[in-house]
């Protein structure tokens, strides 16, 4: 959701922006741009998915239809890269019931969602929400990098990095920390940078509003 000025306070001071309750018009729309954009790019790369990603799919459909975590049914293995990746593509494929399909969802819904962290870190700093979300998601789903690791950790990765500054520059602690977390769950080696952009974010001057 984007964030909203709050009334003007009878001392003169500029309004403070608060989280808006209720999803606005630009934030549906930034959504559905996203996940338009994710589900383009998962029908035109989803055939050539690498062999990672199939390995990924398998750690999923083990969680879901046995509860276990490992490669193959029976053994158990810790060299899944991305827990929250598996974790995700496994609900995922608990509701459709079929993992590739899972991919899709995932992709559609990590997309839409790093849109609306876009436009929201827009809007903390006063550029246009629409564009600056429509360049974000534009060069994710059009690199070719992106493209060929459809399935793998890396479009999760990208969306948490855009959600730590947007929480960061809006002062937003709560949920900067929550995002931080689950940057560490999605790679270990994200937690780094995720804490780097929160210090800086938090040690220098808000962005002025109003």
């Amino acid at each position: 959701m984007l964030d909203t000025p709050a009334p003007a306070p009878a001392d003169g001071t500029p309004p403070r922006t608060v989280p808006s309750r209720r999803p606005s018009a630009t934030t549906v729309a930034v959504a559905a741009g996203g996940a338009v954009a994710g589900a383009l790019l998962f029908l035109a790369a989803y055939r050539g998915m690498p062999d990672d990603s199939y390995i990924t799919l398998d750690y999923a459909r083990n969680l879901a239809e046995l509860g276990h975590w490992g490669l193959t049914p029976f053994r158990d293995a810790n060299s899944a890269t991305s827990p929250l990746n598996v974790w995700l593509l496994a609900a995922g494929t608990l509701l459709t019931g079929r993992p590739v399909v899972a991919v899709g969802l995932v992709l559609v819904l990590t997309t839409a969602t790093t849109a609306v962290w876009a436009a929201g870190l827009a809007q903390v700093v006063r550029r246009r929400p629409t564009v600056v979300a429509g360049l974000v998601v534009g060069l994710v789903v059009t690199s070719p990098i992106f493209a060929s690791v459809v399935g793998m950790e890396a479009f999760l990765a990208a969306a948490l990095l855009v959600g730590v500054p947007r929480y960061g520059v809006a002062r937003r602690t709560v949920p900067a920390g929550v995002v931080a977390g689950l940057a560490a769950l999605v790679r270990p080696d994200l937690v780094l940078p995720a804490l780097v952009v929160l210090a800086v974010l938090f040690a220098t001057p808000a962005p002025r509003r109003g």
